[in-house]
This record gives C-alpha cells, sequence and structure tokens, in this order.
C-alpha cells in the first residue's frame, strides 16, 4: 500500500511539473499557475486510474451467478477425415528394436480419428487463475475445487508406447508411473521440475506434481526416443479431454461471467482456425471467451479446419 502511495505521489508530482513547465514561455517570464483544489482532485482520480487500472479492474469484476455445463464435440469436416484415419508407423530402432516391434510396428497415437471425423485427445480447460479470487465459493464448485479429486492416476507403457497419449489431472491426484514391458524405460517428465526416473521391467512408482502447468507437458523416454505423450495438470477440475467419439464435458463451470476457455491437441498446439454451432471463428492462442447461464448446459459443436494438422 505504501509503495502504491508512493508511485501516486510521484506521478502526480509529474504531472503538475508538466504543467509549470508548460506555463513558462520562451521569451518574457509569466507566472506560475497553481492547480486549483478541483484540479488537483482531477489529477488524483486521472492518476489513480491510469497507475492501478489494473487492481481496480480486477476488484470490480463481478462475481458468477451460479454453475452451469459445458458440452460439446470436436471434429474435422466432411471429407477431410480420411486422411488421418490411419494411424502411421513409429520408426524403431536400438537395441531394444527387436522386441518393441515383437507384436507389429507400435502406432503413432499423436493423432486419433474415427471414420466420423471425431478427434479424440483434444483438451479443453478453464484459463482463468482462480488462485486470487475474493469469494472462491462462488467461483469454484466444491466437486472441482482443489484437493477435490485425489485418485490415481495410472500411466503405463507397453510394447515401448505410452498406453495414455495424453492425460489430465488434478494437482492433488498421485501420479502412478508403471512398465509393463520386459526392458527398461528411461521416464522423463517435462513440467517444471525436470524428472528423469528410471522405471525397470514390470516396476513402478509415484510421482505428485508441486504445482498446475499452465499447458500441457511432454513426456518421453531417453531409451526410446519414439515415445512420446502429454500430461495436463491443473489446480481445479475444470478441464476435459474429448473421447474417442471426439466429445467432451466440463461441469460446475463459474456461470455469468466471462471465462477464458483453451483448447489444445498435440499436434497444432493452441486450436485457432474453427467453426463452432456453424459459425467461422478464429480463436486466439490464448483461448475464446465464454459466458455461460447459471443452471444450464450450454453445446459447443466445433468443427476444426484440417489444414494445420495436415502437415
Amino acid at each position: 500500500m505504501q509503495d502504491m502511495q508512493t508511485r501516486r505521489q510521484f506521478g502526480i508530482a509529474a504531472v503538475l511539473g508538466v504543467a509549470l513547465l508548460l506555463n513558462v514561455g520562451c521569451g518574457k517570464p509569466s507566472r506560475t499557475q497553481i492547480p486549483s483544489d478541483q484540479e488537483r482532485v482531477q489529477l488524483i482520480r486521472n492518476e489513480i486510474s491510469e497507475g492501478a487500472g489494473g487492481a481496480v479492474a480486477a476488484a470490480t469484476r463481478p462475481d458468477p451467478t451460479g454453475f452451469a455445463t459445458l458440452t460439446g464435440s470436436f471434429s474435422f469436416p466432411a471429407g477431410d477425415a480420411g486422411q488421418f484415419t490411419s494411424r502411421p508407423n513409429l520408426t524403431v530402432t536400438g537395441d531394444d528394436a527387436a522386441y518393441c516391434s515383437q507384436n507389429g510396428a507400435p502406432k503413432s497415437s499423436a493423432l486419433l480419428v474415427n471414420d466420423a471425423g471425431a478427434i479424440q485427445n483434444v483438451v479443453i480447460f478453464l484459463g482463468d487463475d482462480l488462485s486470487k479470487v475474493q469469494k472462491p465459493e462462488l467461483w469454484i464448485h466444491e466437486s472441482q475445487a482443489p484437493g477435490s479429486n485425489t485418485e490415481e492416476v495410472v500411466f503405463d507403457q507397453k510394447d515401448c508406447v505410452f498406453l495414455s497419449p495424453v492425460v489430465g489431472m488434478q494437482v492433488s491426484q498421485p501420479l502412478r508411473i508403471l512398465n509393463s514391458d520386459g526392458v527398461g524405460h528411461n521416464t522423463k517428465l517435462e513440467n517444471s521440475n525436470q524428472i528423469s526416473e528410471i522405471i525397470p521391467p514390470g516396476g513402478g512408482l509415484t510421482y505428485e506434481h508441486r504445482k498446475h502447468e499452465l499447458t500441457p507437458y511432454p513426456v518421453s523416454c531417453n531409451i526410446h526416443p519414439w515415445m512420446r505423450a502429454f500430461i495436463l495438470v491443473r489446480s481445479n477440475g475444470y478441464f476435459d479431454l474429448t473421447d474417442a467419439d471426439g466429445n467432451f464435458t466440463i461441469e460446475n463451470l463459474p456461470a455469468g461471467v466471462d471465462l477464458n476457455m483453451k483448447v489444445w491437441h498435440e499436434k497444432v498446439g493452441f486450436v485457432q482456425s474453427v467453426t463452432v454451432n456453424g459459425e467461422k471463428k478464429t480463436w486466439a492462442k490464448k483461448g475464446f471467451t465464454l459466458k455461460l447461464e447459471p443452471g444450464q448446459e450450454t453445446k459447443l459443436e466445433v468443427v476444426v479446419d484440417a489444414a494445420p494438422f495436415a502437415g
């Protein structure tokens, strides 16, 4: 508070100084004009508005008026899905090549699309930081609150691929990393902690995240470089991954306020070029804004531009 007052005083002094200089001519001296009380008040108001705008905006943001459900689907346009339905083989090399290919060449899970064009493993999540809201009971439903989910998430590897190519979880959920292969894996979590653990055949370990991540982070294996997966870790439960039919559901989102929703896919990062409920849109990388009606279910049928995925 003292620092803010100091900045305000400095700003007012600077404004007054400029006003004084403007009243000094290049010729004969002019009388200095001292601002009136009313002008001083206006200067203070202007300085507060400009210098502390972010704090004022945050303090005056309206609170939600209830909770609502968001559902929807993601798919490619009819006619474009065929180019993505076939999963390419991964290139397997090294000392474990024979073992890793014993059941056939492992296939890529980077883009999973069914015959109808539905896209699996699209990640949609609430981008707003709810850790500093003044009334968390209005913003975060108890079913989605931090710590509300402590169920263990199993992350296994078999035939030298990660069985779950994309995972969504809360910080409060332990991550059980398993190795169901007959060869060792060096599982590397490329998150803010950057850990790397050797998991022997048939072994496993439990990892606990310290904090949420802003985007899904990659998981890799230094021994088998073709192995790759992604994990999204959030403090609350406001996220979902599309299933094999491209569907998602996020329950009990705050309603009656603008929400920042983000959509991500492994192939392109944040999804931008889309058609939503028949209307063509370009989402920003930082996400799109959505306002839900309290007690209602809103459905988004999203058709994704196929071109960025074709590379």
